[in-house]
């Protein structure tokens, strides 16, 4: 089963009310979400605006690997075949420079991104399909970067303890 929270286009839902596998919501509270996050095998979001996901460590907190784009600060934080998985971003809100291409923000259905969002390229597409069905065909491979990824919140590189050893190294600086 497949649960979209989004603000997800109407077209897109009526494309497929009819699929009793997947669910469409927009905002939920606190405890549905955790109620979400209970359920979910895998934490997927192709980010192709973020500079830092924080999601992606609330996912690590409750053990659930990822899978999203080789996009900005991404793979800093989900370690590809440890973590998660990433696929390549075929599109993106930043040029080269990491300076915004547009003029205005991504915020509706007429933007230029939003318009090349909705028609992702095929092999996009199959490289999502293919690292979802990996996951989650492989229950030992899911397993192992779920506990990878609640050890990087846990203990690693986003626990407490090192945020606060880097503030330590800042202030003593």
């Amino acid at each position: 089963s497949l649960t979209i929270i989004s603000n997800t286009p109407a077209d897109i839902k009526e494309k497929y009310r009819d699929w009793k596998n997947i669910v469409f919501k927009s905002r939920v509270s606190l405890s549905e979400l955790e109620e979400e996050f209970k359920e979910a095998a895998l934490f997927v979001l192709p980010v192709h605006t973020d500079t830092f996901g924080f999601v992606f460590l609330e996912a690590f907190a409750r053990g659930i690997p990822c899978i999203s784009t080789r996009h900005f600060a991404v793979p800093e934080i989900i370690t590809d075949r440890e973590t998660g998985l990433l696929v390549e971003c075929y599109q993106s809100y930043f040029d080269d420079r990491c300076l915004p291409r547009y003029d205005t923000p991504a915020v509706d259905d007429h933007h230029a991104l939003i318009q090349s969002l909705r028609r992702p390229p095929k092999h996009y597409i199959n490289c999502l399909a293919q690292a979802m069905d990996c996951l989650l065909r492989d229950k030992s491979a899911r397993l192992r970067m779920g506990e990878r990824a609640y050890q990087e919140v846990e203990s690693g590189r986003f626990s407490i303890a090192a945020r606060r050893k880097a503030l330590e190294k800042i202030y003593d600086q």
